[in-house]
């Protein structure tokens, strides 16, 4: 159970305090819980936030983060600090303060992003990490609040995350948040009287809330010029990538589409997958989801219930990039030899899912020519025996549950024996071997 600080930002959002002509009868409550939450100093707010505390921060990404409050926490100097967040943020934005000053001792979270001063600290020693699958933190942080001291869950079982191989510190020499917290501290960019927001528009209820900080002078610039040169480096990534779909992963995306149903839910990984959509048919009408957003917008639900989702089976359909596929069905995609780490993110809930199609979509081979299929995988897992088809560019197989794997499908100009040297495992091929199915351009 996590009993700790919270600190909480409500982005671009609103704060409602009441007037002190405000009806009494109907706001006694409120004003009781409301005497004092208002704080000018930000000093102030974070007076009971000392070394050792555990935080648990909002913020994802760019957005989200309570950057005032996590900044005077810097210059405050608490060490040793645990942290509880969905990722760090990145370079300059988010938790990068406290990581380049080394207060924070051990970060409890499913993805890690793309900072390199945590890769540096972790690798080196100085930061411990507690690996969490998405759905399993937000369960976790509700589970606590809710004084539920242990729950069974099971996205991770069978990985290094059940058995606790998982190297939480080298060698040195080598928004459910809220319910749990003994003390929230919002850090709000305006504050407004009550009545002025939607009911609607409000996810944290004041009585949720003990302290309130109004931010100001926000370097908003800094962030939007951040986010200018990700969003150029990302479009040049995408630019390459598309440059590539009239060769191999083009093979790979088209009989992947034919998977796409009408009502289907469909979540994509990052990576390949989210390019799946690119070869939709003009007559299928499926909703498609990835990490904390859909692409169109007909429901909208935040990362973490996209996750639960997952967990509970109301998806339909999950596909995902694989680094190795085992001949049982076991999948590797989250962390590879030499690589930056990257976190479990949400694929760990999402391949455990009850009733979810898990494909897997990736190259047959690697650079060197090693074999992606194999006998056992030798990467970390993601997760045991969850894999229900692969596609790859030579071929399509389908995983059956203590049968293996079974070929159904070859590439155009792919002969059986090309696919049995690339692939480092024993698989059965179907009677009925056809050519690979592929939406062909009149039908995207």
């Amino acid at each position: 159970m996590m009993k700790s600080y919270s600190i909480m930002l409500l982005s671009r959002v609103y704060f409602c305090v009441p007037k002190h002509n405000a009806h009494k009868l109907i706001f006694v409550n409120f004003l009781r819980k409301s005497v004092g939450k208002y704080v000018k100093s930000i000093v102030q707010a974070i007076s009971d936030i000392l070394d050792s505390a555990k935080l648990l921060v909002g913020g994802v990404g760019f957005n989200g983060w309570p950057q005032h409050l996590i900044d005077a926490i810097g210059t405050k100097g608490c060490k040793n600090l645990t942290i509880v967040a969905f990722n760090v943020g990145i370079d300059g934005v988010g938790l990068s303060k406290l990581l380049s000053q080394q207060q924070i001792k051990r970060l409890v979270t499913c993805y890690i992003g793309e900072n390199p001063e945590f890769g540096k600290q972790y690798s080196n020693g100085n930061l411990e990490l507690e690996l969490v699958s998405q759905g399993t933190l937000a369960e976790r942080i509700r589970a606590g609040g809710a004084g539920i001291p242990a729950f069974f869950t099971s996205p991770g079982h069978g990985t290094v995350i059940q058995t606790g191989d998982w190297v939480i510190k080298f060698d040195s020499k080598k928004n459910p948040l809220i319910f749990t917290a003994k003390l929230t501290i919002v850090e709000a960019e305006e504050i407004v009287e009550v009545g002025e927001l939607d009911p609607d528009e409000i996810h944290v209820p004041g009585i949720y809330v003990d302290r309130i900080f109004k931010g100001s002078n926000y370097d908003k610039d800094k962030c939007s010029s951040i986010l200018k040169v990700t969003k150029s480096v990302l479009e040049l990534v995408a630019s390459s990538v598309l440059s590539s779909l009239n060769k191999k992963r083009e093979i790979i995306l088209r009989p992947v589409a034919l998977e796409f149903k009408n009502n289907m839910y469909v979540n994509l990984g990052l990576g390949l997958p989210m390019l799946a959509p690119t070869y939709v048919k003009k007559d299928v009408d499926a909703i498609f989801q990835f990490d904390s957003g859909i692409l169109n917008f007909t429901y909208d639900p935040d990362s973490k219930e996209i996750y639960l989702l997952g967990d509970y089976g109301h998806l339909d359909l999950t596909i995902l990039g694989g680094l190795q596929v085992s001949k049982n069905g076991d999948l590797a995609n989250w962390i590879a030899p030499g690589a930056l780490i990257t976190g479990t993110g949400g694929s760990m809930d999402l391949v455990t899912a009850p009733n979810v199609k898990v494909i897997v979509t990736m190259e047959h081979i690697t650079r060197d020519g090693s074999p992606r299929i194999l006998e056992n995988c030798t990467l970390l897992l993601i997760g045991k025996q969850c894999v229900d088809m692969i596609i790859t560019d030579l071929a399509v197989f389908e995983v059956s549950q203590g049968k293996g794997l079974h070929l159904i499908e070859l590439t155009t100009n792919v002969d059986l024996n090309e696919v049995i040297n690339s692939t480092g495992c024993e698989f059965s091929v179907s009677d009925n071997l056809k050519v690979m199915e592929q939406i062909t351009k009149t039908d995207d």
